[in-house]
């Protein structure tokens, strides 16, 4: 059985401090979180992602006793392979499936009928924390319906708080995820150069990261010249890198479940003086933010010495509506690096930090890195050179 990579002690700190004997987690994403079941959209095998709407998964934390996972019939076998979980009920699937030996019991034939047996089964008065503001709005009301008469609250902000905070299971994985993703960008940028396409690219960066053992990836981005490199959601074409475009590259990589987020910018021959002196700015304002990153420190605060310091040096009107966030199960996790968020940097956090900035008819710009927070300061994970790398 796997072992669980969770603080128990610290999920009942935070279940008693928002009022809620039983936690249930109904997103994909935190059913994974606290199970370790690979039903996130970024699993090797996004089968029970795919599936999530017509056989959702779900996990129930109880303040006392066992920890369950409700399921269909048909993930026994990978649950009992890869969650730490050993409770496990499931409910009735489409699928045939012939098991020599004991077969469990069948709950019942909807999800969230099975669910609201395995809740009312629980001793004592219960209080559901669920995370209702992220979950499919339509599994919400169904699990709502099935157990009509249970007191429930919208526990969404525990989950973000929970998730903030990385055991050294988590951190382990994220610097593992920084260590496969680093390889990859380092094959890219031995492999750039003029002709060769932003697709090529693209599929050099996912064999890589297979190759060396990551499951799955977030985002892709291989934006080069001066239309497509500012393009944030740029999708990879077959457009070749010209001489003097700007390549920009932002890739999350995933290993077991857990993410790493990283940019760095490139330039096919001589860059433009122009090129210089953005990324020249960019990358002493991601040096500061990188200094400054330490506990205690507000998001806010980072936010606002960052887009001071583009504003000063480059471009009075700069603006970002965040200059990195936390990276954990999701690509986005809390903190936001952002003007309104004010969480204080606290040790065990896993962020991306970076310093973008966009110009069509030039190019997209981008220095981002991975840290893990410590108790004095912070410890860098990425080793990607940090200059503007001529290709």
């Amino acid at each position: 059985m796997v072992q669980n990579k969770l603080s128990m002690a610290r999920i009942y700190e935070e279940m008693d401090a928002d009022g809620v004997n039983v936690l249930l987690a109904l997103a994909p994403e935190n059913v994974f979180y606290l199970s370790d079941l690979p039903v996130s959209p970024v699993s090797s095998n996004r089968l029970l992602y795919v599936v999530r709407n017509t056989s959702p998964s779900f996990c129930v934390i109880p303040r006392s006793g066992e920890a369950k996972l409700v399921i269909t019939n048909a993930a026994i076998e990978l649950a009992e392979k890869s969650s730490w979980v050993k409770d496990i009920q499931t409910y009735a699937t489409g699928t045939y499936i012939v098991r020599h030996g004991e077969n469990r019991k069948i709950l019942a034939t909807e999800p969230a009928q099975a669910l609201a047996k395995v809740v009312r089964g629980l001793e004592g008065h219960v209080k559901v924390g669920m995370d209702a503001r992220v979950a499919p709005a339509g599994l919400v009301d169904g699990v709502k319906s099935a157990m009509k008469g249970v007191e429930i609250a919208d526990s969404t902000t525990l989950f973000e708080k929970l998730r903030m905070i990385k055991s050294p299971e988590e951190v382990r994985r994220f610097k593992e995820a920084n260590r496969i993703l680093c390889i990859a960008f380092k094959k890219v940028i031995d492999e750039a150069g003029v002709g060769v396409s932003e697709r090529e690219l693209e599929h050099l960066l996912k064999l890589t990261i297979m190759k060396e053992g990551g499951d799955s990836w977030q985002q892709t981005t291989v934006a080069t010249g001066p239309v497509n490199g500012p393009d944030i959601y740029n999708q990879a074409t077959a457009k070749q890198i010209k001489t003097g475009d700007v390549i920009r590259l932002d890739v999350g990589c995933v290993y077991r479940g857990y993410t790493a987020d990283l940019s760095r910018t490139l330039v096919a021959g001589k860059p433009p003086a122009r090129a210089t002196k953005i990324y020249d700015t960019l990358r002493e304002a991601e040096a500061n933010l990188l200094d400054a990153c330490r506990p205690g420190v507000k998001a806010s605060e980072l936010h606002s010495l960052t887009v001071r310091n583009v504003r000063r040096n480059l471009d009075k009107r700069y603006f970002r509506g965040n200059v990195g966030h936390g990276c954990g199960v999701e690509l986005y996790d809390r903190p936001f690096i952002s003007e309104n968020d004010h969480t204080e940097m606290r040790e065990g956090m896993t962020l991306s930090l970076e310093v973008p900035y966009h110009e069509f008819g030039l190019g997209g710009f981008n220095v981002e890195d991975s840290v893990v927070v410590s108790k004095r300061g912070k410890e860098l994970v990425s080793d990607i050179p940090r200059e503007l790398i001529s290709v």
